[in-house]
């Protein structure tokens, strides 16, 4: 299982004000919004995204991206999505860390997405993973851009 993982340091953002901001799916609307091509909104918690794979794939895929639950069990916050696409269902997971000084914030998207099969390995190895850090590091950069500053 191919794991994709990018980290930014949300400056004057608490923790808890984070976590409550990433929880309203409204947001996840206007960040996504930037980097993918949002093709449908039909639910409050559910959107359908359009990839564009720039390496070796050059295509346009769909993908669901819907709310799963807000965490705060396991000591620290975070927010769980399912992804599901060709070649790309999986978990989102946006984590959040206190960091010094404690109005800093650092969040970890990070995603975990089936491959199955060698076709699904090979274009894994050529482009996909690739294409999808870009699109989850510029998903970063916009969140730290648009969230709320403390």
């Amino acid at each position: 299982m191919p794991v994709i993982t990018t980290d930014i340091l949300l400056q004057q953002v608490k923790r808890d004000d984070a976590y409550e901001w990433l929880s309203d799916f409204h947001n996840h609307r206007q960040f996504l919004y930037t980097t993918f091509s949002i093709v449908s909104d039909s639910e409050l918690s559910n959107e359908t995204l359009q990839i564009s794979f720039e390496g070796g794939l050059k295509k346009n895929r769909p993908m669901s991206y819907s709310l799963i639950e807000r965490d705060d069990n396991h000591g620290g916050r975070r927010i769980k999505v399912k992804v599901t696409g060709k070649r790309t269902t999986g978990i989102v997971k946006y984590s959040l860390r206190t960091m010094k000084p404690s109005s800093n914030t650092m969040l970890t998207i990070h995603m975990d997405y089936e491959s199955n099969g060698l076709v699904d390995w090979l274009l894994n190895k050529i482009a996909l993973k690739q294409d999808l850090e870009e699109h989850w590091k510029r998903v970063a950069s916009e969140i730290a851009k648009m969230i709320p500053k403390s």
